[in-house]
């Protein structure tokens, strides 16, 4: 099965992307999903290499592909 994931940067600014939750099967996976959206400003380095992973839970819902579920936007 999925996991829920939690992933956190320090804030780095205006227009920026902060914080996701994501379902994965693997923190790695995580990673790269928050790493791939398309209107983010900081960079795919930062959720690949410096992103605090949390491990939430186990993802109990019906989708059958890994997805974010909601994400924190600093808009400026």
């Amino acid at each position: 099965g999925m996991y829920i994931y939690s992933l956190n940067i320090d804030c780095v600014g205006y227009d920026t992307y902060d914080a996701h939750i994501v379902v994965a099967n693997t923190e790695q996976e995580a990673r790269q999903l928050a790493s791939e959206d398309k209107q983010r400003c900081e960079g795919a380095r930062v959720w690949l290499k410096s992103a605090i992973v949390t491990l939430e839970g186990t993802y109990t819902g019906t989708e059958v592909k890994p997805h974010i579920i909601c994400s924190s936007f600093n808009a400026g």
